[in-house]
């Protein structure tokens, strides 16, 4: 018989050498009483916490018949790989319920379903022109990661799966159900069991490189991104904000709006404008702005409250113009007053650690006076204020200069010794 103990923290695991201590006295002791023949410890931290959180979310079992496939062979960090072909009826049960609604099982795709775009459309004409034989020979198919997998005969039956490429397939093929005939169709499949984080990592990008995969796609496979997206979750109440860490991840969920939904370009955007004094660099193509902040933004210690809070603030004053509060004419500074907004909430040009608890709570602060209309009106009020009393010429049509922002900052230091 095993014993099984676990040590919780909300906190990070670090292997501090007085909780081994502790940890192995104990084991010892346990193993003295002889009453069991191992003993198995599992120290979880806020990210195992999360991680088995997540688990529990997308928890999912489906039994299939994969008759036709081959088995690959031993890979380091694999408990075992096929590689085959579905008919149609058996891949169906692993995207669709019993309600024929499609399972969240896309989550570690680096993006979701794009819609009607060149790709799809050419699999829906290959569907609706009966061309179903061809359908295995046109498409890359669907690579899914399973944790477990159990075998009996031709029977598997998956466990906590997720598709890591073929997101478009699957939904081409679930919206293309009705279609006469495409009992016909045989799936691509190849099934890979595995519990290692790196390795499910490195499928997902192997499998997507086959077409043409943006940056900020590949970015939304961290930890800190999926940590992040968790974090917006959290904070929705009045103001439900959705971070996109996927591609087109809320393009058809109902009740959600383009100006709730922030994406990975608009977060560092927003996050260098207020936490890196940084508004004048955050123009052009996503790739230029990352290279730009590389080593400063997303890095794994960062609190995310920060992050949450530039969003927040970008969201508040789109809000603003569109009421007619703030005049428009000031939109294409609208970095700029992101960074005297956070500056002036938090009295101070400079900022703590990102990795801080100092930063984290003002931050929160941020937030508070942010989801307050009345305290988030007197800060814009004072942030159009202070563009006017500057000296800056507000008739340009771009402000990409730091000195620009020097002038900016310069206005404020004088706004805030004058309180």
């Amino acid at each position: 018989m095993r014993s099984k103990l676990y040590y919780a923290t909300t906190g990070k695991w670090v292997d501090d050498q007085n909780l081994k201590a502790v940890i192995e006295s104990g084991n010892q002791e346990i193993e003295d009483s002889g009453l069991f023949e191992d003993i198995l410890f599992e120290p979880y931290g806020a990210n195992e916490l999360q991680r088995l959180y997540h688990e529990t979310r997308n928890k999912l079992s489906s039994t299939v018949t994969f008759q036709n496939r081959i088995t690959l062979p031993d890979i380091e960090g694999v408990k075992e790989a096929f590689l085959g072909i579905l008919p149609f009826r058996e891949f169906l049960k692993l995207i669709q319920d019993s309600n024929e609604s499609m399972y969240n099982i896309f989550y570690d795709n680096v993006r979701d379903f794009q819609g009607e775009n060149e790709v799809n459309i050419k699999i829906k004409n290959t569907l609706r022109e009966g061309k179903f034989d061809l359908f295995c020979v046109l498409n890359n198919g669907v690579t899914l990661v399973a944790t477990s997998l159990t075998p009996a005969g031709n029977k598997f039956t998956l466990r906590d799966y997720q598709v890591v490429n073929g997101c478009q397939t699957s939904h081409v093929l679930h919206q293309s159900k009705a279609i006469s005939g495409i009992e016909r169709v045989n799936v691509p499949v190849k099934v890979i069991v595995t519990e290692d984080e790196d390795i499910k990592n490195q499928i997902t990008l192997a499998t997507n490189s086959q077409t043409e995969v943006k940056p900020e796609q590949l970015a939304s496979l961290t930890l800190f991104q999926k940590k992040l997206e968790l974090f917006y979750n959290s904070m929705r109440g009045e103001v439900e904000l959705y971070y996109e860490r996927r591609s087109q991840q809320y393009h058809a969920t109902p009740g959600i709006k383009k100006t709730q939904i922030i994406s990975i370009p608009i977060q560092i955007k927003t996050f260098a404008s207020a936490f890196l004094n940084a508004p004048h660099l955050v123009s052009g193509y996503y790739g230029t702005i990352a290279r730009r902040f590389q080593g400063k933004i997303f890095e794994s210690n960062h609190k995310y409250a920060p992050y949450y809070s530039s969003a927040l603030c970008y969201y508040r004053l789109e809000g603003l113009f569109r009421n007619g509060f703030i005049d428009t004419r000031y939109k294409k500074l609208r970095f700029h007053m992101i960074m005297l907004a956070r500056m002036l909430s938090m009295g101070s040009i400079d900022i703590a650690p990102l990795n801080s608890n100092k930063i984290e709570k003002k931050s929160e602060d941020f937030i508070a006076r942010l989801n307050s209309e009345t305290s988030c009106a007197e800060l814009f009020e004072t942030v159009v204020n202070v563009l006017e009393q500057s000296g800056l010429d507000l008739l340009k049509r771009q402000f990409k200069a730091e000195s620009e922002t020097e002038i900016l900052v310069k206005a404020l230091l004088l706004k805030l010794s004058n309180r």
